[in-house]
């Protein structure tokens, strides 16, 4: 069982997060590392929960990956058909 109340380690991977990133005041942040359709640049999908370094044993058992930068959010573009950077606008 995850360190989130009533969520199953199964189910928590089935939110795909890929990534998390330590805050340094104890906070976490989960999120899915994706790329922007248009420039190719990292960004953060739609959908990051925040945790506690507490959990990090958690994210690691199920495989995800310390980044030391929270990319910049994207979001679904109609244009590109798909996730997109703020600094381009797809």
């Amino acid at each position: 069982m995850s360190n989130f109340i009533g969520v199953s380690d199964a189910q928590f991977k089935k939110m795909e997060f890929t990534h998390y990133v330590k805050h340094g005041d104890g906070r976490t942040t989960c999120f899915e590392m994706d790329s922007c359709e248009n420039c190719k640049q990292p960004i953060q999908a739609a959908n990051a929960i925040g945790g506690s370094e507490k959990d990090i044993p958690f994210y690691k058992r199920i495989g995800m990956v310390e980044t030391t930068d929270l990319p910049d959010e994207g979001y679904y573009s109609d244009k590109v058909e798909g996730e997109a950077c703020y600094g381009c606008k797809g």
